[in-house]
């Protein structure tokens, strides 16, 4: 797996799904594993976006440090999770020696995600534009690591042009598969997107399912069963839909 990918340049509406599978192939191969988290605890976005991280890591039965970015050299858990900004020079620095792939640019509220591999111990850096951009780039991460099943869930049949994206409430009583139609985008130029037809989303449920519904005009789904797992057909995406499974 290329976990050398992510580069994200915009907010929360243009992160790329490819992190879910960065984060939740890494996670779900640890078993109890001690990690250190480090960010810059004088960063209200860096502070809010690693207690996301730590508490969905501890959930998972992972024991947890925090420390400062200046205590990089010392730590010896055999992963870490760093955030940083794009203007640290010297945090970068030791991100490139470790022979991560550079952050690229990066636009206001983007960030990178980047992977390392030394002496035995992996490192993941959340570079971000600015310090929006650290809080989304930590946020991103911490979902997927609560949800680190969620590439064998998931199933979606559509053009390569569908972003997907998934998401669960914390409390359990729905999760909701989102799909945005990049077919009128053509470098920087917008158009009216193409229609994408019979998209087919198969999942596996976590509870017994009360309804199925498309967000944007409110109908019902008719869903089929099929062993564990249920199916449904999205008949047309014009620009976004967002399909809401509701739980008993």
């Amino acid at each position: 797996m290329n976990m050398e990918c992510l580069n994200v340049s915009g907010g929360i509406g243009r992160r790329i799904v490819a992190v879910l599978f960065l984060f939740s192939f890494a996670v779900s191969e640890l078993r109890a594993a001690s990690i250190t988290l480090l960010f810059d605890d004088k960063s209200p976005q860096a502070v809010f976006a690693s207690k996301d991280v730590q508490t969905a890591l501890r959930v998972k039965g992972h024991s947890v440090r925090q420390s400062r970015l200046t205590q990089l050299d010392q730590v010896t858990d055999g992963m870490r999770i760093v955030l940083l900004l794009r203007s640290d020079a010297d945090v970068t620095r030791r991100m490139l020696s470790e022979r991560a792939s550079p952050p690229g640019t990066l636009r206001s509220e983007g960030y990178s995600i980047r992977t390392s591999t030394k002496a035995g111990r992996t490192t993941y850096w959340i570079i971000g534009a600015d310090t929006a951009g650290i809080m989304y780039g930590g946020l991103e991460p911490a979902e997927v690591i609560r949800l680190d099943d969620l590439e064998r869930r998931l199933e979606v049949k559509t053009s390569p042009l569908v972003e997907v994206t998934h998401r669960t409430s914390r409390d359990g009583t729905f999760e909701w598969v989102g799909l945005f139609n990049h077919s009128g985008q053509l470098n920087n130029a917008l158009h009216a997107p193409i229609p994408v037809d019979d998209i087919r989303i198969s999942i596996t449920p976590v509870k017994p399912i009360k309804a199925v519904r498309l967000l944007t005009n409110g109908r019902k789904v008719r869903v089929s069963n099929r062993k564990d797992c249920i199916s449904m057909t999205v008949p047309t995406l014009k620009h976004y839909e967002i399909v809401l499974l509701e739980y008993e």
